[in-house]
């Protein structure tokens, strides 16, 4: 996961060493099933008294103040900015416009600042439910 090392301008993060580091720890996990230091990621979703609820594969923190790029929709398809409680591993988002959530995204557009990490220090990976 290199979202965190792009920049607006330019699609090549200019930081090669995180780039190489972070790919080798991805081999190790996908390639030679070892153990490895990997973004968190949104294991699933539930929906719970108006809120969409998001499992993640490990806890995460806000980082630095800013937008959390969180956004749900409710069945219209049409996403609004998400409140986001971060507790954890899970994600618990609404929208006061919105009763019935049916979807929730992250760090969806082609650059975005992320603000939500990992106790290892990697960013949470875009996801789409």
């Amino acid at each position: 996961m290199l979202l965190d090392q792009g920049e607006f301008d330019n699609i090549h993060p200019t930081n090669k060493r995180v780039v190489g580091e972070r790919l080798y720890e991805t081999a190790l996990d996908t390639v030679y099933h070892e153990p490895a230091r990997l973004s968190p990621y949104a294991r699933g979703i539930s929906r719970k008294e108006g809120t969409l609820v998001v499992a993640l594969s490990a806890p995460v923190a806000v980082r630095e103040a800013g937008d959390l790029l969180l956004e749900i929709a409710g069945e219209d398809g049409v996403f609004l900015p998400a409140r986001a409680e971060v507790r954890g591993d899970t994600l618990i988002l609404s929208h006061p416009q919105i009763a019935q959530p049916a979807a929730a995204r992250y760090a969806w557009t082609d650059f975005a600042a992320v603000h939500l990490f990992g106790e290892n220090g990697l960013p949470l990976a875009p996801f789409s439910l």
